[in-house]
């Protein structure tokens, strides 16, 4: 008799071409709106000094001077649930203020996403620590929580932090659809901006997360990898650091899938090829910035049929980490949650980093709490505006 689980495993494996193809073409419609008045909308006018400021200033060459350090930020806390655990909002005002002139009050006129959110998963008392990166569209914890297997890693002992990256989940601007529809896009100024500023606020979050001493993970997966294996890089470096279904290369996510082509058509009449795309880029690739972290300290989980973060993709992150670990899983990008040995990949890698940090012996954990969604799926996605 054919099991349920193997029939749900053959329709996942088939479906998930599809369904990567079918993400990509919503994405491509979505980066190529700027979010501007397409009737105020100059490509030209905006590659032109995208140009200038990114690549004939030589500030490309330089990623470490253009993301600079961010003074300390004082948070406010919301308990969300009690009892032993707690489910706390954090809160801080990003005092981020872009470093490109052309562009700066346009973009600090995006209201909500000039604060920092943080949903914090607690036990309570001294713990270690997963700060958790989430993906393009993405920043809802109570859906991400359950879909990551992060339960299992709250289980452990370990306290998770939700950061919601800027122009997603709670800061999502007034002026968009839905988190995501305005970064990355083909607005370059505000993609390159958004990229510094969430390398800032992540900054402030990992000073504020430090105060007691204890180990930090940090998670990122896709859009929320490529950021967390730049942090890694910039600093401050992290104890350990998990990638899943990883971006490594914008560009060339941009620039070769098919589903971008309309894109890049646009783009190339413009003058603009492939190459000077990546430095326009280069400010906040993770792969112009050298990774000091160990490679026994990094584990990469990679989808084997990933059609939006292709194996190119992970080689080229697995190169230039240095040859971590890579624990291959079945699915696409949108299905490898789907029948994937995530938990059991991450707890193990996790317990192994811990007990090298001295941490092998975890208090006993406080009752789960027990994770109410932050806002109600009905609600989460009435944010898509």
């Amino acid at each position: 008799m054919i099991s349920t689980e193997r029939v749900m495993g053959s329709l996942v494996d088939r479906t998930a071409p599809s369904l990567d193809r079918i993400l990509l073409r919503i994405m491509s419609q979505v980066t190529g709106s700027t979010g501007e008045d397409e009737d105020e909308r100059n490509d030209a006018a905006m590659f032109e000094r995208a140009i200038a400021h990114y690549v004939d200033s030589g500030v490309g060459a330089d990623p470490h001077a253009y993301h600079r350090w961010p003074r300390r930020h004082e948070p406010r806390h919301r308990v969300r649930a009690s009892g032993g655990a707690r489910i706390v909002e954090t809160t801080f005002e990003s005092r981020f203020v872009p470093m490109n002139p052309h562009y700066r009050d346009v973009y600090l006129s995006y209201a909500e996403n000039r604060r920092i959110h943080l949903m914090e998963y607690r036990h309570g008392g001294a713990r270690p620590v997963l700060l958790f990166v989430h993906g393009w569209a993405g920043g809802y914890p109570a859906v991400e929580h359950r879909l990551l297997s992060l339960n299992s890693v709250f289980d452990m002992g370990v306290d998770v932090v939700h950061f919601s990256l800027p122009f997603h989940g709670l800061r999502t601007p007034s002026q968009a659809w839905f988190g995501g529809q305005l970064f990355p896009s083909e607005q370059i100024e505000r993609t390159n901006e958004a990229f510094v500023h969430a390398i800032h606020d992540l900054r402030v979050v990992m000073d504020y997360l430090r105060t007691g001493g204890q180990p930090i993970g940090l998670m990122g997966v896709s859009l929320g990898a490529y950021v967390s294996t730049l942090l890694t890089a910039l600093g401050p470096e992290p104890d350990f650091l998990l990638l899943l279904i990883p971006l490594a290369d914008l560009g060339v996510l941009l620039w070769n899938q098919p589903q971008f082509s309309a894109n890049r058509a646009r783009v190339e009449a413009l003058g603009v090829d492939e190459a000077t795309l990546k430095a326009i880029f280069a400010v906040h690739s993770p792969l112009t910035v050298p990774v000091s972290l160990d490679p026994g300290k990094v584990l990469i989980i990679a989808s084997e049929q990933d059609g939006v973060c292709t194996r190119h993709q992970t080689d080229l992150l697995w190169r230039h980490l240095g040859g971590p670990r890579i624990a291959w899983v079945p699915g696409g990008h949108t299905t490898c949650f789907a029948r994937s040995p995530l938990a059991t990949c991450m707890t193990d890698f996790i317990a192994q980093n811990l007990q090298y940090k001295a941490w092998s012996v975890f208090p006993p954990p406080v009752s789960r709490p027990r994770m109410r969604p932050i806002m109600s799926l009905n609600a989460a996605w009435a944010g898509l505006r």
